[in-house]
């Protein structure tokens, strides 16, 4: 039986600082491998709980330096002794590297004796014990050792399979053990958090003990308060007794830079544990939403300022499950009455003691001051009123500098009004040298929330070292990256657009960036960037002067509503221009003033751009060019010297009939978009020297009326949209690497048919080499206008359902899983932005599998659906599974499954290995067609493998 006491207490002070899973597992793989550790493993993973298992079959020679690392980085270990367990040395390694971690870490260690008996374990007796014996003979000076090793472990309290049975009890006590652990040693771990636990206690009795309706719970406070951190600390403790949990990061920020459509995408898929979720706007959420009602889930929404941010997010907050939590923080406690939140709790500053101990740590590395520095540290303290940020920044920056210094600094936060404490953040910027102020001033006006990569560029591109700056400027706790975004808290950047926008009130002409509407001018010498929100100004004439005066000007942003009207532009170029943004951009070319060989970033949204430029320009440093809704342009200039293009987006260029020849030369090409370019007839056949291609988007091209056969060498390519290109005849052969095609192809059923035939093929043989079966079940499907269930399909039946009984082949073969199709229509429907989730159910005798397939768009005419599922070669049944089947497919929209329109007619095939299309060369089988022609039909969708 489980001592939990025992099992969970810990003998040592010392925190591992290297901490990276929750549990360890120490098993004999022989024994116990592919039964008891596998279950415990998943029981383990299925409460969310971190599990390190080791899966190397082979194992020689001395044990691993990961190995070790891996235990040494576990806050629980569970020793799995079976009969066979001390007959490996390396398992008798990893004991007593165990045991090792409980007396430097308090690391915890729960024993479970798996049918063998604690005593033999403890004496090494029995058949265990002489297993052990064994290696005395070769291993002499780590035998002792050993014996002391098993000894120690064998007297902890644990758990016994023959005390507590059957198995599925016996996992369910032990995953409960190590939850319970885990909750205890919250505590400990958030040791370097002051002031959190205080927090969370008065959250906790706020909140109460159990909650039986769904919990909505507001933490209000002002910006840097720690609303976060202490979420944060909340969210670690909890997040394991829900069935699902996530950390929606700064909602106010995603919104803003227009992320919140991901971030719901990434809300969904993980609540939903489902990473095929397609959000279809007004309809697409309240059926995932639905998804939901029956889950209990623990949800924070961080940083929230209206309450329709988390209704896009998340719909209504009333549809949880019972025992649900959702956690809202804000600065605005208008926000939390409006999303009725039952509970609202206010972050006050920290205390003076705690205030004490963070500066302490930041500044000293201990939990008080260093004597000498006794009063200087109480000043700090007093300016800084308990905001843990300005506390950690302004410790950080003291840090290790003599008293003379802090003499110095705390003057200079004298001449600084409380009431804008940010600014007192301005010290840590005072410390970088000019390139890494600049950095830091561009990144607050401009680049918060930017992708890390471009903002490396566009400062790779100005000559400001990024790699070490940007380091730098983490190192002072300046920005943080996360996600492969820059993050800024708010307070520094307020005090980054105050320290520019100051530098320009006594003297204008050093003003450098321009970021408010009202700061406006004619310009000056000094000006590097303008970002400018054109909806909030009035109509602006440019003329040949309006730029003259600016020529170090590096970034140019003007998004928004267009309000200029340029006369002609003239005069000395832009050298220095990097980044050019111009939403409404209004001339039909770019001046000449303009070099191109400078820009990383050419971005002019519904442009009246006709033509961009003549000639050969240098682009040698572009990296994308947008053009996105230019109707007006007519064809694309020479890109022959854009060699580092990455990203070519030319959406709704309405007037573009083709492409440049010069699109050849773009080896480094990524995504090219063409959607909705409705007067493009053809692609180059050049198309194929696009090497790096992985995106290729042509939906809406209307007039597109071939894709070039050299597509299939674009190796890299994934992904291929071609809905409603009405007028594209036929289909070259495509790269096997797509697996996203768009809907609207026309195409014939027998290419289907042979798709999922070669997707057999490679499957039968996977299962043949493996035997442990790692395979993830695959699916997949595709449909196209038809009406006739093919005859290869062995069972049809009019409707959305088939009850048949397999034939004796199918019965006495190994099965693999089944192929199926369906004749569908939504006649009764007309909404055409609606999306419909097809799932399918097979139920045999015993086992029954349902699977989701795919979202499909609604269609006019009757459809064909084909589609395969392959099952996991382990979940084979006996053949008294098989003798009865029920099939059945199905649709659901956001009301619910649909039962007015969808399925006429289905068909099925179960797949076996005796299949006779197994190991057949499947390119010279003959179709099912018997009027199959010789050549291939040209309408025909064609793969390549």
């Amino acid at each position: 039986m489980a001592s939990s006491s025992a099992s969970c207490s810990s003998s040592s002070a010392n925190i591992n600082p290297q901490v990276k899973h929750d549990v360890f597992v120490s098993f004999r793989g022989e024994d116990t491998r592919d039964n008891f550790t596998s279950h415990l493993h998943a029981a383990l993973c299925r409460k969310n709980i971190e599990t390190f298992v080791d899966d190397q079959l082979k194992r020689g020679g001395e044990i691993s330096t990961s190995l070790l690392d891996a235990i040494e980085g576990s806050k629980i270990s569970i020793i799995v002794f079976s009969e066979r367990y001390a007959s490996s040395r390396w398992c008798l390694d990893e004991l007593v590297k165990i045991l090792d971690c409980k007396k430097k870490y308090g690391q915890i260690v729960i024993p479970v004796f798996y049918r063998v008996g604690s005593s033999n374990v403890r004496r090494q007796k029995g058949t265990f014990g002489t297993e052990f014996w064994k290696l005395k003979k070769n291993y002499k000076e780590k035998f002792q050792r050993w014996r002391v090793a098993l000894t120690e472990a064998a007297n902890l309290s644990g758990f016994d399979s023959h005390v507590i049975r059957p198995e599925s009890k016996l996992i369910e006590e032990i995953s409960n053990e190590v939850l319970r652990c885990l909750d205890d040693t919250f505590q400990s771990e958030n040791k370097s958090l002051v002031g959190v636990e205080s927090c969370i206690k008065k959250i906790e009795s706020l909140l109460g003990t159990r909650f039986v309706v769904t919990c909505k719970l507001g933490i209000w406070g002002i910006g840097g308060i720690g609303k976060t951190t202490i979420t944060g600390a909340l969210f670690k403790k909890y997040s394991r007794h829900f069935e699902g949990a996530y950390f929606a990061q700064n909602v106010r920020e995603a919104e803003k830079m227009g992320m919140s459509a991901h971030l719901r995408q990434e809300l969904l898929s993980t609540l939903l544990n489902d990473g095929n979720v397609k959000i279809i706007p007004n309809i697409g959420l309240n059926f995932e939403s639905k998804r939901l009602t029956h889950k209990k889930v623990l949800i924070v929404f961080d940083d929230v300022t209206d309450r329709k941010q988390i209704e896009f997010l998340i719909g209504e907050l009333d549809s949880f499950a019972s025992g649900s939590l959702i956690i809202i923080t804000t600065r605005d406690k208008q926000v939390l009455i409006n999303c009725w939140a039952d509970k609202i709790y206010e972050v006050k500053e920290l205390a003076d003691a705690d205030a004490l101990k963070l500066f302490s740590r930041c500044a000293f590395r201990q939990d008080h001051p260093v004597a000498c520095y006794m009063e200087l540290t109480y000043k700090i303290i007093k300016y800084a009123q308990g905001v843990p940020l300005a506390l950690k920044v302004l410790g950080l920056f003291l840090s290790a500098r003599r008293k003379e210094e802090w003499e110095s600094a705390i003057t200079k936060l004298e001449t600084v009004p409380h009431m804008e404490i940010q600014d007192v953040l301005k010290i840590s910027y005072d410390g970088l040298d000019y390139v890494e102020q600049a950095m830091f001033l561009d990144i607050a006006c401009y680049f918060v929330g930017a992708n890390k990569d471009f903002v490396i560029n566009y400062f790779d591109a100005s000559d400001f070292f990024p790699e070490i700056g940007l380091g730098r400027l983490v190192d002072k706790s300046l920005i943080t990256i996360s996600c492969n975004k820059i993050r800024m808290h708010d307070l520094l950047q307020d005090m980054g657009r105050k320290i520019d926008r100051e530098a320009a009130i006594n003297n204008p002409g050093k003003c450098r960036r321009l970021w408010h509407h009202k700061d406006v001018n004619e310009g000056t010498e000094a000006i590097e960037g303008i970002l400018l929100d054109m909806s909030k100004v009035n109509e602006i004439h440019l003329n040949s002067s309006t730029f003259k005066k600016m020529p170090r000007l590096r970034f140019l942003k003007f998004h928004g509503e267009n309000k200029f009207k340029i006369s002609h532009f003239e005069g000395e170029a832009f050298t220095e221009l990097r980044y050019l943004y111009w939403d409404g951009y209004p001339s039909k070319s770019l001046p000449p003033v303009i070099r191109l060989d400078t820009l990383i970033s050419l971005q002019l949204h519904e442009s009246k751009v006709e033509q961009l430029w003549d000639g050969v320009p240098n682009l040698v440093n572009l990296k994308e060019i947008d053009l996105s809704y230019s109707r007006q342009l007519k064809k694309l200039p020479d890109l022959s010297q854009a060699r580092n293009l990455e990203n070519l987006l030319l959406k709704a260029c309405s007037s573009l009939v083709e492409t440049h020849s010069s699109i050849q030369y773009l080896s480094k090409l990524v995504t090219l978009d063409m959607r909705l370019c409705k007067n493009l007839n053809r692609l180059p056949s050049s198309l194929c020297e696009l090497i790096s291609l992985q995106k290729l988007y042509l939906s809406g091209c209307s007039n597109l009326r071939r894709i070039p056969e050299s597509i299939i060498n674009l190796s890299k390519l994934e992904l291929l949209h071609l809905k409603n290109c009405s007028k594209l005849l036929s289909l070259p052969e495509l790269p096997c690497n797509l697996f996203s095609v768009g809907n609207e192809l026309k195409g014939i059923a027998e290419d289907a048919l042979q798709k999922i035939q070669q997707k057999a093929t490679s499957w039968w043989m996977k299962l043949k080499e493996e035997t442990d079966y790692k395979y993830k079940p695959s699916c997949g499907g595709i449909y196209f206008p038809g009406s006739e269930i093919p005859k290869w399909f062995r069972f049809s039946s009019m409707g959305s359902s088939i009850e048949f009984k397999p034939q004796s082949d199918w019965i006495n073969n190994e099965y693999l899983g089944i192929a199926f199709c369906a004749v569908v229509a939504f006649q009764d429907h007309h909404d055409e932005d609606v999306g419909f989730q097809l799932r399918c159910r097979i139920r045999f005798k015993i086992p029954s599998h349902e699977w989701y397939v795919r979202t499909i768009d609604y269609v006019e005419s009757d459809h064909l659906f084909m589609g395969y599922h392959f099952f996991r070669g382990d979940k084979g049944g006996s053949r008294q599974d098989f003798e009865k089947v029920l099939f059945k497919i199905y649709f659901y929209n956001h009301t619910g499954a649909m039962r007015c329109c969808g399925v006429k007619k289905c068909g099925i095939r179960l797949l076996t290995a005796g299949d006779d299309f197994v190991g057949i060369n499947l390119r010279s089988q003959q179709n099912f067609n018997s009027n199959e022609e010789e050549e291939p039909h040209p309408k025909r969708l064609k793969y390549s493998c």
